[in-house]
């Protein structure tokens, strides 16, 4: 159960793109492993990042509880999608 969640979310985060248009659910659990350090998919102990559970239509730097965002991320004016997301993670330091 806790795998196909895992696998379910992350592809509904858009993080494995790739592996969705194979349609490889396991290639989409990895892929998402990488985040999972530090987030959350769903409301639960805190990590490092701010839960992603809820993300998309989210305003970036303002999930309530985390208050650790830098300021470029705070001031970003970035709305959570399926394109800011794939964008944001190809390169998250831009």
């Amino acid at each position: 159960m806790f795998t196909r969640l895992m696998t379910a979310s992350a592809l509904t985060l858009g993080l494995a793109a790739p592996a969705l248009a194979e349609g490889d659910p396991a290639a989409g659990e990895k892929v998402f492993n990488k985040c999972k350090a530090c987030h959350n998919l769903v409301s639960g102990p805190k990590k490092m990042g701010p839960d992603l559970k809820g993300l998309f239509g989210r305003k970036a730097g303002t999930f309530e509880g985390y208050s650790n965002y830098s300021p470029a991320m705070k001031e970003s004016g970035i709305v959570w999608d399926d394109d800011t997301l794939s964008a944001y993670l190809e390169n998250p330091k831009k």
